[in-house]
C-alpha cells in the first residue's frame, strides 16, 4: 500500500513536537540540579548561603547554564522569560491549531488528555489553543457525563469547514515536499519514521 505524503508530513510534525518535548524536560532536569550540584561542589557554607539570597540566586544560574536554549535569536527568546527554567517551545500556534482541527475530525470528543498525547502538545499549551478555538466558535469543550474532571473536545460545522480548507492545503503542501521520492522511499521513510516516534514516546514515559 503507498504511502500517502500528507501521512508522512504529520509524521514528520509529530517527531518535531515529540523532540521539543524532550529536549524542554532535559533541559529542566538540567536546570533544577545545577544550583544543588554547583552548591554542593562549593560546600556546605555555600549551600547556606545559596538558601540566604533567596529565590534570585537560582533563578540567576539557570538564567547563565542554559544560554544554549536561547541563543538561536533574543528577539522571540526575551519573551519566555531567561533563567525561570520554562520551555521556550509552545507547540500551540497556528500550525498547532490546525493540526488539533484535523486531529478531531478523525477523533470527535476526544479527551483534552488524549488529545494533548497524541498531538505531542504539553496540557498546558492545548488549553490555550483550545481557548483559542472555542472563541472563534470552531470548537466546543464538554464536561464528560461520567467522570466530571474530564473534559472532551468536540469540532464545530464552522470548525469543519477550515479544517477541509487547511486539509487542502497541507496536501498541496505534503505533494510538494515529497514529489523527489519514489513510492518505494517514502515507505522506507515512513517505517524510519514511525520508528523514531516509538522511540521518542518511549523515551518521554520512562523519564
Amino acid at each position: 500500500m503507498a504511502t500517502a505524503n500528507e501521512d508522512l508530513l504529520m509524521e514528520m510534525q509529530r517527531i518535531s513536537s515529540l523532540m521539543r518535548r524532550a529536549h524542554c524536560k532535559m533541559a529542566h532536569a538540567h536546570a533544577d540540579r545545577a544550583p544543588q550540584e554547583v552548591a554542593a561542589a562549593a560546600g556546605p557554607d555555600s549551600v547556606e548561603s545559596a538558601h540566604a539570597e533567596g529565590p534570585d540566586g537560582p533563578r540567576c544560574h539557570h538564567a547563565h547554564g542554559h544560554g544554549h536554549m536561547h541563543g538561536h535569536g533574543h528577539g522571540h527568546g526575551h519573551g519566555h522569560g531567561h533563567g525561570h527554567g520554562k520551555c521556550p517551545h509552545k507547540g500551540a500556534g497556528k500550525h498547532g491549531q490546525a493540526r488539533i482541527l484535523a486531529m478531531l475530525e478523525v477523533q470527535d470528543g476526544i479527551s483534552q488528555k488524549d488529545l494533548a498525547f497524541l498531538l505531542g502538545i504539553r496540557p498546558q499549551s492545548l488549553t490555550l489553543a483550545l481557548e483559542k478555538l472555542e472563541g472563534e466558535g470552531l470548537i466546543d469543550r464538554k464536561q464528560d457525563e461520567s467522570d466530571k474532571r474530564t473534559r472532551r473536545v468536540f469540532i464545530t460545522e464552522a470548525g469543519k469547514a477550515q479544517a477541509s480548507s487547511q486539509a487542502q492545503e497541507r496536501a498541496q503542501r505534503a505533494d510538494d515536499v515529497f514529489a523527489s521520492l519514489t513510492e518505494e522511499e517514502k515507505d522506507q521513510l515512513s517505517a524510519i519514521l514511525g520508528k523514531l516516534a516509538d522511540s521518542l514516546e518511549g523515551d518521554m514515559r520512562a523519564r
